[in-house]
């Protein structure tokens, strides 16, 4: 059966949103979709479909056609999604709820401290994180997933097999070892530019919800925005200083209430009722409290706040900072954050 669904994939001459219309047509029964398509004269490459499913069992890839188990029922629902996906890594965790990081690659230490600061409080929620494995965001979006438990998927806009950009190739496997990475493109497919806003439809169409942290006007995290909006998907944003070009899209955007402004992972998780399928929700509602009681009930600098919580100083100032913003914690003259009274 896959390799109807494949060869219907690599059909020429309809797009996706075509093909999901004739596939709901014959109720996804894919026998019938060929046997009406083949019947209108359309050339079906079966052949071709079984060599490459041939190839891909050999490189350790993973095909999933439309309906599939694992195959993203979200994705499934948008108007053009791929009839199958390239797969590297683990399939299953495309069961999960899925949210989307994406951003600049040109990425400031605000924006990388404020990625980890936001997946480190999703930490405790059964949760993933979809990003496009670019440098910059999409590469600390990864990185952070990984490093607080949390399954996290590559979306490529090239072959699953062929690593973009090279200097990532470390986390590619880690990825891969703890993750996946998927694309709708042929194994082998090279990296050309035009592919990166068709692949952006597929991480706004697998998650429920998309993250925009630092982002300009023109780029490619405002397409996934866009693709987003379109989809009916929820849009967050991280602020920014007013004079970073890197947060001009992010404050425009919460500024015209396209998207909801996000100051910690609280502000995420509620939107979507997360506690009720959470084991660890309680905690969850309770961590920034248990914060600032265990550690800020006394004056505390910096330097003892990294003794104490053994945090790394990045994610710690942006915790510190969205603590500030909440009205929760209060710097004083001699530079020591303390809990609000």
């Amino acid at each position: 059966m896959i390799e109807l669904f494949l060869a219907f994939h690599l059909l020429k001459g309809m797009g996706f949103k075509s093909k999901k219309e004739v596939l709901e047509n014959f109720n996804y029964d894919i026998k019938k979709t060929i046997d009406f398509l083949s019947k209108k004269g359309a050339d079906i490459p079966t052949k071709r479909a079984n060599s490459l499913i041939d190839f891909c069992g050999k490189k350790g890839i993973k095909v999933l056609h439309i309906n599939n188990e694992f195959y993203p029922k979200r994705l499934k629902e948008i108007q053009d999604p791929p009839v199958c996906l390239f797969v590297k890594g683990n399939v299953e965790i495309l069961k999960e709820n899925f949210l989307a990081f994406v951003g600049t690659r040109r990425a400031t230490s605000y924006g990388i401290r404020a990625t980890e600061s936001l997946i480190s409080d999703l930490s405790i929620y059964k949760v993933g994180i979809a990003s496009g494995f670019a440098n910059g965001i999409d590469t600390a979006s990864h990185k952070s997933a990984l490093k607080y438990g949390l399954p996290t998927v590559a979306v490529f806009g090239c072959g699953v097999d062929v690593v973009y950009p090279k200097n990532n190739f470390k986390l590619y496997g880690e990825i891969i070892e703890k993750g996946c990475v998927v694309s709708e493109f042929l194994p082998g497919t090279k990296p050309e530019p035009f592919r990166f806003p068709v692949r952006n439809r597929i991480i706004s169409g697998m998650s429920m919800g998309i993250v925009v942290v630092e982002a300009r006007e023109k780029s490619g995290s405002m397409i996934t925005l866009n693709y987003g909006l379109n989809q009916g998907r929820e849009i967050f944003a991280v602020p920014g200083r007013i004079f970073d070009k890197a947060s001009i899209a992010t404050n425009t955007r919460i500024k015209n209430g396209e998207a909801k402004l996000v100051l910690s992972g609280k502000d995420i998780t509620e939107e979507f009722s997360l506690v009720a399928i959470s084991e660890k929700s309680d905690k969850f509602l309770k961590s920034e409290d248990d914060f600032t009681e265990r550690y800020l009930s006394d004056p505390k600098t910096v330097e003892e706040l990294i003794e104490e919580t053994k945090m790394d100083y990045g994610a710690l100032i942006t915790k510190l900072s969205m603590l500030e913003i909440e009205g929760k914690v209060i710097k004083n003259g001699l530079n020591q954050y303390v809990k609000r009274f």
